[in-house]
């Protein structure tokens, strides 16, 4: 019993020595921990002024831990609460500059409020190993090993409470009311601010103190070097014979390979850092550390190039910005290694990137308009709707790609503008300049179906090579208005009704008192009840058939999106024998998706009836 009463009494030594060391920090975290409560209890989760507190007090905590670690490193002769006092005032002040900005604009994730927190964490990082000759990257071993620590304490004390109120709950309570979820809710917020960040805080390594005989736990060791590392060998393989597959079929590589490559890149230099101080004694480490940066520049290469061609098609969007300064500030981490300079240059490089792209005139915001902008100028003079300054209506015959093109940029413009194109400086006939995107897309002519090209398809502006050269052919069955189709069986003793969707081939079996009928992988097969066969066709053949003799009619285009023709049923029907039947298959629909000129996917609705031959 003592021995519990000591380590309970370690173990709340470690908060003591967290609030006592950032308590500026820990009290901060109590009050978003509070404010979260309230806005959940009482505001309902309402999106007001409390919420914008509640981020912002959010935001704050990481901003004093920086301030703190800066104290502790620079300023520790200096009385402790004055510069409290100074840089609690700082974080006050920037939280109420933004608040206010909050109250003008009512944008709850303001990047440039947020995008202080991860300069605050990676000035946390870097701040303690600033000036220090040896041991950087132990303490930084000693970061992430007090953070993996913190994480298990945190969810197994989570996982006990959550068990320990359900219990609760069955046993004496058996109610299905949320209180017992939101009590779940809390106590892990309340774990992961107030226990977790104090927790891992009192863990935290002074920026003096001496870290020369520090030992990195041998289960992350053991980790990096039989899991991760092989991990990242395995997946540098697949990479480089996807680009080689591209590469001998001579097609461009997909926009998402920068994607694959970012964030596997990103992971591999935080486990470069964490594998330094073991490279002297372990040759396994030492090699790796040598030679990944050189497979990955090729990579780094190919991504970069990936992005300049949607770039080129497609000018700069924010998103595209972000992922071509990560990619250029991994390039210029891995040249880092290959010198084998200075850890703090990573860290440095980092924070200058984050600066550059929120806080300068080269921010993403400015940049991609500026780009968005352009395209669409030089879009909308090929299209003859832009002449000496004015608009005039889109008078071009376009397609729904090329209208949809036009559509987007204004309406990407606009919505980081507040609806406004004030920006452009473009002018109506009068010569006055358009202030809402409404009235620029009027005296265009801007069409619905170019407004909703690519509204079925994938939103993700650095995947749209997926539907850029991407269509469907739709053909349904012609009705009277009002009125279904009348199904014609004459002559047909059995009707079956089969649907195929996109990349599905559904199994389906239909049994009768005389004749099974089974339907797989694209085959139709007709047997007695006995088993015996009775015919056995390819009905996608069939229905291809029926396509291409479509293709032949003068049919006419109906759709908004793509192509759309409304089909004669005599026109959408197909008989034919096999074997010992006679049978009709009559379409309901067909959808087509074509990419490249070529048919990729076909989907289908119909009514498939038979008779045996007499």
């Amino acid at each position: 019993m003592k021995k519990i009463k000591e380590n309970v009494k370690k173990f709340l030594l470690h908060f003591k020595s967290g609030f006592e060391r950032f308590p500026i920090t820990i009290i901060l975290a109590f009050l978003h921990f509070i404010t979260g409560i309230y806005i959940a209890e009482v505001r309902s989760f309402q999106s007001d002024e409390f919420v914008e507190v509640n981020l912002l007090l959010f935001g704050s905590i990481f901003i004093t831990a920086m301030f703190e670690m800066l104290y502790e490193k620079y300023f520790y002769k200096q009385n402790r609460w004055l510069v409290r006092g100074i840089y609690s005032v700082i974080t006050f002040a920037v939280s109420i500059i933004f608040f206010v900005e909050y109250l003008r604009t009512n944008d709850y994730y303001n990047v440039y409020y947020f995008t202080l927190i991860p300069i605050a964490i990676v000035l946390f990082l870097l701040i303690p190993i600033l000036k220090k000759k040896e041991n950087k990257e132990k303490y930084l071993q000693s970061v992430f090993s007090n953070f993996v620590i913190t994480g298990i304490f945190a969810a197994v004390l989570w996982v006990g409470i959550e068990i320990i109120l359900t219990t609760v709950n069955y046993l004496f309570f058996n109610s299905g009311d949320s209180l017992f979820f939101r009590l779940t809710m809390y106590s892990f917020w309340f774990i992961a601010e107030i226990f977790g960040a104090s927790l891992f805080l009192s863990l935290l390594k002074k920026p003096d103190d001496d870290l020369e005989n520090y030992k990195f736990p041998s289960i992350f060791n053991l980790l990096i070097k039989f899991v991760i590392i092989p991990l990242i060998v395995i997946y540098t393989g697949v990479l480089y014979i996807y680009m080689a597959k591209a590469v001998i079929s001579m097609q461009l590589p997909k926009g998402l390979i920068s994607h694959l490559v970012l964030w596997y890149t990103a992971f591999s230099v935080a486990v470069m850092i964490l594998i330094t101080p073991f490279t002297q004694k372990d040759k396994f480490f030492e090699n790796f550390k040598k030679y990944f940066p050189y497979f990955s520049i090729p990579l780094i290469f190919a991504s970069l190039f990936a992005v300049f061609q949607r770039t080129y098609q497609y000018g700069i969007t924010e998103n595209r910005y972000y992922v071509l300064i990560s990619i250029f500030w991994l390039l210029f981490c891995m040249i880092l290694y290959i010198g084998k300079m200075n850890i703090t240059g990573i860290f440095i490089s980092l924070i200058t990137c984050l600066v550059i792209s929120v806080y300068t005139p080269l921010s993403a915001k400015n940049v991609s308009n500026f780009s968005q902008s352009q395209r669409l100028k030089r879009m909308l003079v090929k299209y003859g709707a832009l002449k000496d300054g004015k608009i005039s209506k889109i008078t071009q015959k376009l397609t729904n790609k090329q209208g949809n093109e036009v559509y987007t940029a204004i309406d990407y413009i606009s919505a980081r503008q507040g609806s406004s194109v004030k920006n452009l400086g473009l002018k109506n006939s009068a010569g006055k300049i358009y202030q809402t995107s409404h009235d620029l897309e009027k005296d265009l002519g801007i069409k619905d179906s170019w407004r909703e090209y690519y509204s079925y398809g994938i939103e993700d502006d650095d995947d749209r090579e997926s539907y850029d050269e991407r269509k469907v052919i739709t053909y349904n069955l012609k009705t009277n208005e009002n009125n279904s189709a009348i199904l014609e069986t004459n002559g047909y003793d059995n009707v079956i009704h089969y649907r195929k969707d996109w990349g599905e081939a559904s199994t389906q079996t239909n049994e009768s008192d005389k004749y099974k009928v089974v339907i797989l992988n694209k085959i139709i097969t007709i047997s007695t009840k006995n088993g015996t066969e009775l015919a056995k066709f390819n009905y996608e053949d069939i229905i291809k058939q029926v396509s291409a003799k479509l293709k032949t009619l003068k049919l006419q285009n109906i759709g908004s999106q793509d192509e759309e023709y409304k089909v004669p049923q005599k026109d959408f029907e197909y008989i034919g024998t096999a074997g010992n039947i006679n049978y009709k298959i009559s379409l309901q629909s067909i959808y087509e998706e074509i990419k490249d000129g070529k048919m990729t996917d076909m989907n289908y609705e119909f009514d498939f009836m038979f008779s045996e031959k007499k």
